[in-house]
């Protein structure tokens, strides 16, 4: 059986198509030369969601100030959005989806699948996922891998660098091996 590159990539990409959700902020828009205008929801960046009770894993630098945050989830959804807890090390906030306590509908939530960085290989193929309202995907090569080694002298990837050029640069993008494993996050 013969694997064609477009097929893994393809499959790459479905397997956590689902799990992407587009995070927002309302933006005030109480401005004393209008005082009638209407609040203004912004994007800020992509997260996925990481359990299947609604826990929405991105970029700590989606964290705005603001306290309302919406996700968008794929499949139009739209639920708020909680942060409930941050990694400064790793640079990461969670979010917890909060459901509609007027709504009978069951939210149902379907977490991302997770590979092992320390796993990557240089010139192995990666596809970055990102996009504001719809996704975009761009295929390249790990490029470089950075480690660190902690207390005891383990290395562990921290950084990836990649030949794939996206245009813009949103928060929370992420990037795919071909099993369709996230791997890296923005």
């Amino acid at each position: 059986m013969v694997i064609k590159s477009d097929d893994a990539a393809i499959n790459s990409i479905e397997k956590n198509s689902t799990s992407i959700v587009r995070i927002k902020t309302t933006l005030d828009a109480n401005i004393p030369a209008n005082p009638t205008a209407q609040a203004i929801e912004v994007f800020v960046g992509l997260g996925f969601v990481v359990s299947k009770d609604g826990i929405i894993l991105g970029d700590k630098g989606l964290l705005s100030g603001k306290p309302n945050y919406t996700g968008v989830f794929a499949d139009g959804r739209k639920m708020l959005l909680s942060p409930v807890a941050n990694d400064d090390e790793n640079n990461t906030v969670l979010f917890q989806a909060i459901k509609d306590p007027n709504s009978k509908e069951v939210a149902s939530f379907v977490p991302a699948t997770f590979g092992d960085s320390d796993g990557l290989k240089l010139g192995q193929t990666v596809i970055s996922v990102s996009g504001k309202e719809q996704n975009s995907i761009a295929m390249g090569i790990v490029a470089s891998l950075i480690a660190r080694s902690d207390s005891v002298g383990k290395s562990t990837i921290w950084a990836i660098e990649t030949d794939t050029n996206l245009s813009g640069n949103i928060l929370g993008s992420f990037l795919l091996d071909l099993s369709g494993n996230i791997v890296g996050i923005k």
